[in-house]
């Protein structure tokens, strides 16, 4: 069943909703109902097949979620939220439906992108019948120490901290697919660059919302001294949708 809150990390889930007219059947995930309509949850990979002769004009709402991606390793930024791909009104085709749901995402090996296939996430992706695939990326990798920019993906990493005596903005990741997701936030060195100490690097993006910069006002800072590592971003909201009866954000 999918999981209610603001969705962040690693996982994902597949969901394909379909209000099934006479003639028409269809299998595949975990079925629910819910104010008219027949809902087939995917979790993990499988197949959503429907058969039958469609009426006229019907259609089918699906939404296909990303995997999240991976923080980055070593005062890193944030993970990007994979890519929300939602469609309200497919055309209904019969035939079998191929549904890919990402797997955990991968972890960062030391303080690189060794072992993260693309900088990202792992991808989710549905295959229509007529070999149509709609594939909604895996989020971003996040930016590692010493000024790693945030890696891009359906929504895009944290950018690190900036270090070595340089106050310049780092760059968070972009979403690879435009309308699908949000940047992750930029890191900085902050307030000054007189201490080892002071790093703060960017939140991951979400599908909702993008990742926030780095830190507060001089007053906050000044409030906790040098304390080492102390400070981070907020992560970017998920993209928030009601289609099964509990309203509930994905990919944050």
């Amino acid at each position: 069943m999918p999981i209610k809150g603001t969705f962040t990390g690693s996982h994902s889930f597949g969901a394909l909703k379909a209000p099934l007219g006479p003639g028409i059947t269809a299998t595949g995930g975990s079925i629910s109902y819910w104010n008219g309509w027949t809902i087939h949850t995917f979790t993990s990979n499988g197949i959503f097949s429907v058969a039958g002769i469609p009426a006229t004009g019907q259609t089918m709402e699906y939404m296909v979620v990303g995997g999240g991606g991976p923080g980055g390793n070593g005062l890193g930024g944030g993970g990007g939220g994979g890519a929300v791909i939602h469609e309200q009104s497919h055309s209904t085709q019969t035939g079998n439906y191929t549904v890919t749901v990402a797997a955990q995402s991968p972890t960062p090996q030391g303080q690189s992108d060794s072992g993260i296939p693309n900088g990202r996430g792992y991808d989710s992706s549905l295959q229509y019948p007529n070999g149509t695939v709609m594939t909604a990326e895996g989020g971003g990798l996040g930016g590692w120490w010493d000024g790693q920019t945030g890696y891009s993906g359906g929504c895009g990493g944290g950018g690190a901290n900036k270090s070595n005596g340089n106050s310049d903005w780092v760059s968070g990741g972009n979403t690879r697919q435009p309308d699908y997701g949000c940047r992750g936030g930029s890191g900085q060195r902050y307030p000054d660059n007189n201490s080892n100490n002071d790093h703060r690097a960017g939140g991951g993006g979400g599908a909702g919302g993008a990742g926030h910069w780095t830190c507060g006002t001089d007053g906050y800072y000044q409030n906790h001294g040098n304390a080492a590592n102390y400070g981070g971003a907020t992560g970017g909201c998920g993209y928030y949708i009601n289609f099964d009866g509990t309203a509930r954000y994905w990919a944050g």
